[in-house]
């Protein structure tokens, strides 16, 4: 096992190739978040979608699809 050495992002010692860890888990399993910023723009659009989804379930158009159709009438 190689020595020691400070770590760049703060004040702990890492042992050799040692991944950091929270709560146990490798932290280079968190990415950026997956969000799509079009449901913070249109969150009535993305509710009435939400709710088509939850009452037609898989028969339900996709967001995309869904936002078409809203803007076409």
């Amino acid at each position: 096992m190689p020595l020691a050495q400070l770590s760049s992002s703060g004040p702990m010692l890492l042992a050799g190739n040692d991944r950091l860890r929270v709560l146990g888990i490798p932290l280079d399993w968190f990415g950026p978040p997956t969000f799509d910023i079009r449901r913070v723009a249109h969150p009535v659009l993305w509710l009435r979608w939400h709710w088509t989804v939850r009452r037609d379930g898989p028969f339900a158009p996709s967001y995309d699809e869904f936002r078409a159709a809203g803007t076409q009438g």
